[in-house]
């Protein structure tokens, strides 16, 4: 029940920084980057026979959607399509009211198909030696880029003119650009605002998948973790939508008067009950029940399933799934047996094919007085180098606000001083101001309203925490979670 509970008050917070956004108030610093371009061709889609059976191919692609994406958050105003031409081309011009100094593109190749499950073919490259970009830094550009044609080589998009050719087309010299390209796998997932957004009612789906791991709180004490000492424990899948009909009818939801369903692409197990979900046997809510000390939370905790009901938005989890990969193919949300968005989760993983993690990881120190007290966290950020096999400290500045847009800390005790649980939060914006706190590494224990403690302090006067999490986002999509749990 301890691990049932603080799973709950993890994905409390989680949910409550989402609705806060994570906008600097002075805003973006507009460039003008309006005279360049990215362009391409895909030559195999000319004159091709529109069939998504059994699914889109580059065949397929008739059109490049740019994702523009500023402080981590997708511009939702500028989906637009942009038609590739009778000879496959095509060009992207870039509006420098859109173009701020850390705007990302992402290149989605398109088909016309209206099922949300063939809307989408793959990514744009830009191909490497050993790393591929499909993130666009565009705020770096000072020369047009051209990508070749694009193609599709034994299940891989690849470009014929390189990453290490394109070098002298940005602003950055190619060590930072190769690491920029191993970092940018876990924002592909936001293809799937693309594919779940409505931009003339403004209705929109969201699924920010949360990767868990656990490690022991003596771990941090006084000392930086490896990255290698991590315990893999599972993902959740949070899904947030605006659509009225969803976001009036909690109470209902939580009846089962109004049928809720997800489905995912294949077999996936609940870590705490072994409960195997799948296509034949989705999410469901014919049991729920309300949380006994929350109303805003009713679940059924044997299939994994809750629902929210907190600020303005549905909101819901498929929680704690087993593996470390993520299924490929579409997990699809229904609301009275009718489809409402269809999520393609795989793309976003942090790992790379041979397990290790493809993004920026943190390893976090606690200092701790001779009273136990808790007085500050350090923070070092890592990435996995292929040329020594190991994880290496990153310290670049460029590097680390490229790829980190937010940071959460959570810590909890569980009995509390009243023997209730106890927990709070710190939240830290993608902003100049706020965010680099995080960049500088500390964070002070004085930033919390609470004094809080380790084991070894009187837990009957004191805050002793038994459990320490960091939430880090790289867009508002794609989340990496660490839970750090004193022995119970």
């Amino acid at each position: 029940m301890k691990n049932i509970l603080k799973s709950l008050i993890i994905t409390i917070g989680a949910i409550i920084f989402t609705a806060c956004g994570s906008s600097d108030e002075s805003g973006p610093v507009s460039i003008s980057t309006a005279n360049f371009s990215i362009s391409g061709s895909i030559q195999s889609a000319i004159n091709t026979s529109p069939s998504y059976n059994p699914a889109p191919s580059i065949d397929n692609v008739s059109v490049i959607i740019p994702l523009y994406i500023t402080n981590g958050e997708l511009d939702v105003t500028i989906l637009n399509p942009i038609p590739i031409d009778s000879q496959g081309y095509f060009k992207i011009e870039f509006d420098s009211t859109h173009i701020f100094d850390d705007t990302k593109i992402i290149l989605v190749m398109g088909t016309n198909a209206t099922a949300l499950e063939d809307k989408i073919v793959g990514l744009v490259p830009l191909t490497g030696e050993n790393e591929t970009m499909t993130s666009f830094p565009v705020s770096k550009l000072i020369n047009n880029l051209d990508l070749g044609e694009i193609k599709e080589i034994n299940g891989t998009f690849v470009s014929t003119n390189t990453l290490e050719s394109n070098v002298q087309n940005f602003s950055l010299d190619e060590a930072t650009l190769i690491s920029l390209a191993r970092l940018d796998d876990a924002e592909a997932i936001l293809i799937n605002r693309y594919i779940n957004t409505d931009v003339t009612t403004g209705t929109y789906f969201i699924s920010n998948v949360r990767f868990i791991h656990e490690q022991s709180m003596e771990l941090i004490r006084n000392q930086f973790p490896s990255i290698d000492s991590y315990l893999y424990a599972g993902y959740r899948v949070p899904m947030i939508s605006n659509k009225t009909s969803l976001t009036d009818s909690y109470s209902n939801i939580c009846a089962g008067s109004k049928k809720i369903e997800v489905v995912p692409p294949t077999e996936v197990q609940v870590v705490e009950s072994n409960v195997i979900h799948s296509p034949s046997n989705p999410y469901i809510n014919n049991n729920l029940s309300y949380h006994p000390t929350d109303p805003t939370t009713c679940e059924d905790i044997q299939m994994g399933f809750r629902v929210f009901n907190r600020g303005e938005n549905f909101q819901l989890e498929l929680s704690n799934i087993q593996g470390r990969e993520i299924p490929s193919g579409y997990w699809t949300l229904k609301e009275d047996d009718q489809v409402q968005a269809s999520f393609d989760l795989s793309v976003g993983s942090i790992f790379d094919t041979n397990g290790n993690y493809n993004i920026l990881i943190p390893s976090v120190k606690v200092e701790v007085d001779t009273n136990h007290k808790f007085t500050k966290a350090l923070i070092k950020w890592y990435k996995y180098d292929e040329t020594i096999a190991s994880y290496m400290e990153v310290t670049d500045p460029y590097i680390i606000s490229s790829h980190v847009k937010g940071v959460n800390f959570f810590l909890q005790d569980y009995n509390g001083l009243d023997g209730n649980l106890t927990f709070e939060g710190l939240q830290f914006r993608s902003s100049n101001t706020t965010i680099a706190d995080i960049q500088d590494g500390e964070v002070l224990a004085s930033a919390f309203q609470n004094d809080w403690y380790f084991k070894g302090a009187d837990e009957s006067v004191n805050l002793v925490l038994d459990g320490f999490s960091i939430d880090v986002y790289f867009t508002e999509d794609a989340r990496f979670n660490l839970d750090f749990q004193a022995p119970f």
